[in-house]
Formats: structure tokens, C-alpha cells, sequence
């Protein structure tokens, strides 16, 4: 079952809860879990500045902050379980390498079109219900302007484009976001057709990447 439409427990954040007491409130939540058990917390997905605020606070805490967009909340997640790596661990492969010299990586360069790729080709159980809505990639790029005060550890969100040199096709793509010294990817996109294999060029090549520009931690 996809995340969007899980039945687990999740915990609703209080509508006046100042972000403040959440703040002291969150490391508890991280270290004993969520109650009831469940790996989500609950919040309207409103595009104000208080709900950039809110993305930054939860993604400083751990938390990957998604969205059910048909129901209008965001939905934060905190991972039992975490593939994490060492950006400069990953191995490049034969095929990888040699597919590789098709395309090209770029950082931040068309967060619209990385949008919208996502939005067309990923979905969790049916076309057209990517979890990335409108509202939360909104949000997203909204957390990139508040000023350094509310985005501890310097949180900020990137694209990460494949081109295809050739053709200057988007091959592949993905959306994440920086803390300190961590990468987290959110989601991404593939043209698998078209282009199969980009989406391995396009993670590897982004591991070393990460690797060069001195992030020490890949959260998968």
C-alpha cells in the first residue's frame, strides 16, 4: 500500500500548537514514535509562510514531509527503517559508466520541469496520484526564501536534473532537500522508455556529486 493512502495511526499536530513548543515536542516523538504506533503526522497543506515553517522545523526533526493532496494535509513521515550511505560508497557499475556519457547532471537548474516529470511518471498505485501536488512543491521552493533563522541546519530544497546531451531531453530527475552535511532524496522521475538505464546514471552520477561537494551522508 502507498504512504498517500495508508491506514496507519498518525498523530495530529494541534492547529494551535506554536511551532516553538513542537520544537521541543518533536525529538520525543522521533525517539519513542509516533503514538499508536504509526510513522506519520497530520497537518493542513496550507501555502502560508507558517507552513513553510513548519516543513523546515519537521525536516530538521527527521521527518520527510509528503503530502494526500486529495485530502488537503501534509503527512510527515519519520522512517523506522533508513537506506542511508556514505555518497562517496557508491559504486559506479561497467553499464552505468558507459551509459553515462550520453547525459549530463545539473543541480537546481529546472525545479518546474523536475515538478512536473515527477508528477507524470511517478505514482504510488494509480497515474495521477504522485504525492507531490502543487501545494507541497510550493511549499517546498517556499522553504528555499525564509530567512536563515527558521531554516536550522541551512534546510533547503534542490532539483537534480539529467539532460540528455544529444537531444537536451530531461532523462531523469528527482527532488530533495540539504541539512547540514545530509542529502535526502524526496522522489523522483525516470523516462524508462526512452531512455532506459537514466535513472541509474542519474543516481549515481548524483552520488558523486554529493560526494565532491563534501556532503558526508546520502539518506535514500
Amino acid at each position: 500500500s502507498s504512504e498517500e493512502d495508508s491506514d496507519e495511526p498518525a498523530w495530529h499536530i494541534p492547529p494551535d500548537l506554536c511551532l516553538s513548543a513542537l520544537d521541543r515536542l518533536l525529538p520525543a516523538l522521533v525517539d519513542r514514535g509516533v503514538p499508536g504506533g504509526g510513522e506519520f503526522l497530520v497537518a493542513p497543506l496550507v501555502r502560508e509562510a507558517r507552513t513553510a515553517q513548519l516543513i523546515a522545523l519537521l525536516v530538521w526533526h527527521g521527518f520527510l514531509p509528503m503530502a494526500q493532496p486529495r485530502s488537503g494535509v501534509l503527512l510527515p513521515k519519520i522512517h523506522r527503517r533508513r537506506c542511508v550511505l556514505r555518497p562517496e560508497a557508491v559504486h559506479v557499475g561497467k553499464r552505468a559508466r558507459k551509459a553515462a556519457k550520453a547525459y549530463h547532471l545539473s543541480v537546481g537548474a529546472a525545479w518546474p520541469e523536475v515538478v512536473a516529470g515527477i508528477q507524470a511518471h511517478t505514482f504510488t498505485s494509480r497515474r495521477g496520484d504522485c504525492w507531490l501536488s502543487d501545494d507541497l512543491a510550493a511549499l517546498y521552493a517556499a522553504v528555499n526564501a525564509l530567512p536563515p533563522i527558521r531554516r536550522r541546519g541551512g534546510v533547503t530544497f534542490h532539483s537534480v536534473e539529467l539532460w540528455h546531451t544529444a537531444t537536451g531531453e530531461l532523462a531523469a530527475g528527482e527532488v530533495g532537500y540539504t541539512c547540514g552535511s545530509v542529502y535526502t532524496s524526496c522522489t523522483g522521475f525516470a523516462l524508462k522508455e526512452t531512455h532506459p538505464g537514466a535513472g541509474t546514471v542519474q543516481l549515481t552520477a548524483l552520488g558523486r556529486w554529493l560526494a565532491r561537494s563534501g556532503f558526508r551522508l546520502w539518506d535514500l
